[in-house]
């Protein structure tokens, strides 16, 4: 069987554990959708202008990209760091080192996967955003949308095992990405424009601020040209390829509490 069936089947694999875990999906694909109801209901008629934004634009627009990109987060970094903890600390990770499944097929499912619930929770949120609030994604942007979020859902899969290099224990791992992530969402305005300039500042060194950014272009009524932001998406792909060097080097197959 070649490389490419194997990583075909270990895909299946990782989709189908994904839908038993009833945790994962309320975190993965649930949340994000209640986060879009209710800042969305209550704020989305709102106006404001966005830095790095041309014109103004309705709150319900900005809530859409921002919350697009808590949902590829959360498939491509928040399930996959709790995912491979776990199997680490267990000795899953151990068994496969040691299996005939090779090492790359098995990393290419599982971000394989992450890819799929990313692009999945986005069709969601964008038909969501368009039947309940009016906001729409204009046909020539679907290609910059398209970019965006695979350029995202890979990076933040890199960043993700880099990231269980922090979890020493299984029970650290959700806690740990969950208090990154949330963190970098406040500073970074997933839930609300920020003004603070030393805050900005400081999200704007992380990749999260920057997919923001890349995502609010594609629903930005007054963007012109192709909406994609490339130096939002290279900064985001530059933290990817980082962490992929990390988790090359360091990223261990055996469990960290030994």
């Amino acid at each position: 069987m070649s490389a490419v069936q194997l990583a075909i089947k270990e895909f299946g694999y990782e989709r189908k554990r994904f839908w038993r875990d009833p945790q994962a999906v309320f975190a993965t694909v649930s949340l994000p959708l209640l986060y879009l109801l209710i800042l969305v209901t209550n704020f989305g008629n709102n106006t404001a202008r966005v830095a790095g934004q041309p014109g103004t634009m309705k709150t319900s627009v900005y809530l859409v990209g921002t919350i697009i990109a808590i949902a590829i987060i959360s498939a491509a970094f928040f399930d996959l760091t709790i995912g491979l903890t776990r199997e680490r600390e267990r000795g899953i990770l151990k068994r496969l080192r040691s299996a005939p499944l090779p090492t790359s097929v098995y990393i290419a499912g599982r971000v394989a996967n992450a890819v799929l619930l990313a692009l999945l929770t986005t069709a969601v949120l964008i038909v969501l955003g368009r039947v309940l609030y009016g906001v729409a994604l204009p046909s020539p942007r679907i290609a910059a949308l398209g970019l965006t979020v695979v350029v995202a859902a890979v990076s933040f899969a890199c960043m993700a095992f880099a990231f269980t290099l922090a979890a020493r224990k299984e029970s650290a791992a959700q806690p740990l990405a969950l208090g990154a992530t949330l963190t970098l969402f406040f500073i970074s305005g997933n839930f609300f424009t920020v003004n603070n300039h030393s805050m900005r500042a400081i999200a704007n060194i992380f990749p999260v601020k920057h997919l923001n950014q890349a995502l609010v272009t594609v629903f930005n009524p007054p963007t012109t040209g192709s909406a994609i932001k490339g130096w939002d998406l290279a900064v985001v792909a530059i933290w990817g390829l980082a962490a992929l060097l990390i988790a090359i080097r360091y990223f261990r197959w055996t469990p960290l509490s030994d």
